[in-house]
């Protein structure tokens, strides 16, 4: 975690994957809602059940 020194942000940039992986890291902050209250672990079985299948 935590910024890039310049020598690891000029080693990403060559990176063939570096576009997808800055869009990802833009949704990942947007999903981030401080002081949301998580559902209790219950409320996720049916999604982990119906990836079982």
């Amino acid at each position: 975690g935590g910024p890039f020194t310049t020598e690891e942000a000029e080693e990403f940039i060559t990176k063939p994957f570096m576009r997808e992986a800055v869009e990802l890291r833009k949704f990942d902050d947007l999903a981030k809602e401080l002081n949301k209250i998580t559902p209790p672990i219950e409320h996720f079985q049916h999604y982990v059940e119906a990836s079982l299948r």
